[in-house]
């Protein structure tokens, strides 16, 4: 792997492939995240060429990071990173059941439109 950053809890690695009958180089990525569950990684690709090996490494650390931000569409790596939900505090909710009636659209006390017991 060529360059390799940090961001935001993920790993990017950079590893631009030469296209030797075009003397350019795609965009290879894998991002990566290390967790409670292992370490998971995917591998992303681009069509766009590049030049030089060192523009494509650049391009490639820049869209890791835009996946990452979740600005690339379609692509995503948001399900990747999950929360260790035994270490998630539980709240306890208590809700008071109080019903109250309330007027519909038709103007009645209740109705079965509006999920009231009495018709229209």
């Amino acid at each position: 792997m060529d360059t390799t950053v940090e961001y935001q809890g993920y790993t990017i690695q950079s590893a631009p492939q030469h296209i030797p009958e075009l003397e350019l180089w795609q965009l290879h990525i894998f991002i990566s995240v290390d967790d409670h569950l292992g370490i998971r990684s995917r591998e992303f690709y681009s069509a766009v060429l590049y030049k030089t090996k060192q523009e494509a490494d650049i391009y490639g650390i820049t869209f890791g990071q835009r996946l990452i931000d979740g600005k690339v569409e379609i692509r995503s790596v948001t399900d990747m990173k999950t929360t260790d939900r035994r270490m998630t505090p539980r709240l306890q909710v208590r809700s008071a059941r109080r019903f109250r009636i309330v007027r519909c659209w038709k103007g009645q006390a209740s109705c079965s439109i509006c999920r009231q017991a009495d018709a229209h």
